[in-house]
């Protein structure tokens, strides 16, 4: 124990408490929005893509105790893998309010802010002294679920609050410039995206005049049948939650034995292109560069390279405008799905097939420039790692 510091209970310096149930049937139109497990993403609240309601008359009624508050600190504590707690949890806005706990949420609040600076307790959260004591609770589980009968046996070290500070803003430093190199790699993402609005106008209508082909032509659904390689006697599993939104970049490589892979999954190779059906305003589609299985929400589109640049197409894809166009063609109210009607009939442009490839080789480019930013952010985050591990391990 370092000089100064203590061991405490949770419950000795913190008040929490855990989402209620809100069902199904409660949800309206508009009205409060009800805060989700999805709407934690990378150590922050967005609500951006939040559709969940509840009416005011039950928010600020039955609900009432539920309505968080600016400042509050919101952790997901079900439906979510282990390795990723640490980025499902984010601080309450301003701009986030009025705004209704759901299920599967706890919020947290310091009881003295004079003991325990809640950011410094944030980032407690993200240490692997944390889960450690969560996963001694509840252990043998893929996916985790607590509550705040675990968190009621969990401890935290507290140093000094002027200590406290000081490292919180260490912490916010290192945390920033990874923020920074982050934000470089969205810029390059969108220098992508200028540069193929740039060369080939709006693919949806086709404002260039470019020659057209239905979609379900020129990319058929293609299955990989041949024989998927294994790492060790597992095999490479693509679930949607290992996709980035946008970016199409793999989050992790997730390994499973074969009889886990199961049934619903279909194989692909680097000749596909995968591209989501599942809530298409998430934009999901990615360029493979090896043999795998994925889940069957993922379609193996396979472009005809006589005709179609595979990172032409795969950027077609992902343009805003036709993230648009396809998200307004779909079945489902609760998960909505691309309907495939519309989408094997989309009229893809075909410019010139050289045209294609100068725009792949652009992106090749953007794409080393990438490399070069994720590498320094990963130097960062070994650096951010160890100063968690000296503080609170």
């Amino acid at each position: 124990m370092k000089e100064g510091w203590e061991i405490k209970k949770f419950t000795d310096v913190l008040w929490f408490q855990e989402g209620p149930g809100v069902r199904k049937h409660q949800y309206v139109s508009s009205g409060i929005k009800l805060l989700n497990v999805a709407n934690l993403v990378e150590g922050k609240v967005d609500l951006s893509t939040s559709d969940r309601y509840i009416s005011i008359e039950e928010a600020y009624g039955k609900y009432k105790h539920f309505l968080v508050d600016e400042g509050d600190l919101i952790l997901a504590s079900s439906g979510i893998q282990v390795e990723y707690i640490d980025k499902k949890l984010g601080f309450i806005k301003k701009e986030h309010l009025p705004l209704c706990m759901n299920t599967s949420t706890i919020r947290f609040k310091s009881l003295d802010t004079r003991r325990l600076d809640i950011v410094f307790f944030k980032y407690f959260l993200q240490s692997y002294n944390f889960k450690r004591q969560l996963f001694s609770l509840i252990t043998g589980c893929a996916q985790l679920n607590f509550g705040p009968s675990h968190l009621k046996q969990m401890f935290l070290p507290i140093p000094p609050l002027d200590e406290q500070e000081r490292i919180v803003g260490e912490l916010d430093c290192l945390s920033g410039v990874i923020e920074k190199k982050k934000q470089q790699l969205k810029e390059l993402d969108a220098l992508a995206q200028s540069i193929f609005y740039e060369m080939f106008g709006n693919p949806v209508e086709n404002d260039r005049g470019w020659e057209v082909k239905p979609l379900k032509e020129v990319a058929p659904n293609k299955v990989y049948k041949g024989e998927v390689p294994s790492v060790n006697d597992k095999f490479w599993l693509l679930n949607l939650d290992m996709i980035s939104s946008n970016t199409g970049e793999i989050i992790q490589k997730c390994y499973f034995d074969l009889e886990e892979i199961g049934n619903s999954t279909i194989a692909f190779n680097a000749d596909n292109v995968l591209y989501s059906k599942l809530r298409p305003y998430l934009n999901k589609v990615v360029v493979p560069n090896e043999i795998g299985y994925a889940t069957s929400e993922l379609i193996p589109l396979c472009p005809n390279g006589d005709v179609l640049d595979r990172t032409f197409f795969a950027l077609l894809l992902r343009s805003s405008i036709f993230v648009e166009y396809i998200s307004n063609k779909v079945a489902g109210a609760k998960m909505p799905r691309v309907s495939m009607g519309d989408f094997w009939i989309f009229p893809i442009i075909l410019p010139p097939l050289s045209l294609q490839q100068q725009f792949a080789e652009k992106i090749e480019k953007i794409e080393k420039q990438k490399e070069l930013v994720r590498k320094s952010i990963e130097e960062v985050e070994m650096l951010f790692n160890s100063r968690m591990e000296y503080y609170f391990n």
